[in-house]
């Protein structure tokens, strides 16, 4: 019975498995974690989880880092999770940085804010702030960018890191009614700064305010509009004074912004396909950044471009040595760290024959360094013919003071603090001394089932 269970079990969880995989589409999608490192404000840390809704849904929203985790932990943890990109975000005295970093190998470009706007602050400032929606965070948002200088190499860099920051979209298979969001990315050639927006793209029928009112939803919750003082419903209709100029500019003047969705369902419940105009609403966060530097490896390496500061050819020829033979010496270190582990897992692999040559040895020493103090004053005797003096051969008398048959009478009685703290010492040693003999006998084992 119990492998019956055990069966079904395993061939349940499997099919629990293919259901909860994700399909290819998904993996192959570009991942992304924002982070933040070492002592930053709490409006950097607001940022960063602005920045994770822009990314979503393909990022980890729900990332908590703790302050001894390393950029290497994330990289560990990155090919698990199929991530590609990375955001850090930094706080020097001079400014906060924002980090775009390719995992694993870069590069690395980096922009320090000039000035930005959180999401709430971009909410408020708006006078009709539109209501959370978590629905436009389902799909990936699309990728605008404009100004950006295609001779430049710096700009073409920067182009590549954002186009491979966001999905591609497959223009004949893609919905225009699931592309919920979009990220402006310009570059301004009199201020040279970045423009960082993020906007949610809504669609509205291409009608009259006027009429809006009379065709709106919930018209029990909304006041009619009041038509006492026009004769005439072409009159209301026709009133220039019910929607104000951007609004009527927007809607029915630019024929730029107006697009024709296959199976729309508008307001009035029609699914036939018609033109709606495209109105973007700003959600945060609004980002103004300067491109400070341009690194050829992740989080390092040899720096492509600096805004500050330029290096001669000989001064990066340099550079590039001392970066090799930086390299080289850090594997050298860890090949001989390496050597020195398999040398002592040997020697304690040997037992304790080895040590107690080492005993044997120890004692031989002694007694011969005693056999050549007593010749020393064999020879004293026979040459001078006298007793030598007792602080000519410290060492002999430190030794008759050691010995375990007789004890000097100079010495003092201990008391019982003290005989018990030699009890103690005594007891720790043997204690330390069989548990390395333990240690041993174990790693004989170890071996002994390896061979």
């Amino acid at each position: 019975m119990r492998k019956r269970r055990g069966r079904v079990v395993r061939r349940q969880r499997a099919v629990d498995r293919a259901a909860t995989a994700e399909p290819d589409e998904v993996k192959r999608a570009p991942h992304s974690m924002v982070v933040h490192r070492g002592i930053v404000w709490k409006t950097v840390r607001q940022m960063e989880l602005d920045l994770r809704k822009v990314m979503e849904p393909f990022t980890a929203s729900s990332l908590k880092a703790r302050r001894k985790n390393r950029i290497k932990d994330f990289v560990q943890v990155a090919g698990l999770l199929n991530v590609t990109h990375m955001l850090a975000l930094t706080q020097t005295p001079i400014g906060i940085n924002l980090k775009f970093a390719r995992i694993p190998h870069g590069p690395t470009v980096t922009f320090r804010l000039k000035c930005f706007s959180l999401s709430r602050e971009v909410r408020a400032s708006q006078r009709r702030q539109p209501p959370p929606n978590d629905k436009l965070l389902i799909s990936p948002p699309l990728l605008v960018m404009s100004g950006l200088q295609k001779d430049c190499k710096e700009h073409v860099l920067v182009t590549t890191m954002f186009q491979n920051l966001f999905p591609s979209l497959n223009v004949a298979k893609v919905k225009l009614d699931r592309v919920a969001r979009v990220v402006l990315v310009h570059f301004d050639p009199e201020s040279g700064l970045f423009s960082f927006r993020h906007y949610a793209i809504k669609l509205v029928p291409i009608v009259a305010k006027a009429v809006k009112k009379i065709l709106a939803q919930n018209s029990s919750t909304k006041k009619i509009p009041n038509l006492s003082r026009f004769e005439d419903m072409a009159d209301y209709l026709a009133s220039s004074g019910q929607l104000s100029d951007s609004e009527d500019e927007g809607e029915s003047r630019d024929v730029e912004r107006h697009v024709e969705i296959e199976k729309a369902v508008d307001e009035s419940g029609d699914d036939k396909p018609r033109k709606n105009a495209v109105r973007l609403i700003e959600l945060g966060p609004r980002i103004d950044m300067e491109l400070t530097k341009i690194e050829a490896g992740f989080m390092g390496g040899e720096v492509l471009y600096h805004a500050i500061t330029q290096k001669t050819p000989e001064e990066l020829e340099a550079i590039r040595k001392q970066r090799l033979e930086r390299k080289l010496l850090k594997a050298k270190r860890k090949r001989e760290q390496e050597a020195n582990v398999r040398r002592k897992l040997a020697a304690k692999s040997k037992g304790d024959a080895d040590t107690e040559e080492d005993e044997l040895d120890e004692t031989q020493t002694a007694n011969v360094a005693e056999d050549d103090e007593i010749q020393d004053e064999d020879w004293f005797r026979s040459e001078v013919g006298e007793e030598p003096e007792p602080d000519l051969f410290p060492k002999r008398q430190k030794r008759q003071a050691k010995s375990r048959d007789e004890e000097p009478p100079s010495k003092k009685q201990k008391t019982a603090s003290e005989l018990m703290k030699e009890r103690q010492d005594e007891f720790l040693k043997k204690l330390k001394k069989n548990q390395a003999k333990r240690k041993k006998r174990k790693l004989k084992g170890k071996m002994n089932k390896k061979h």
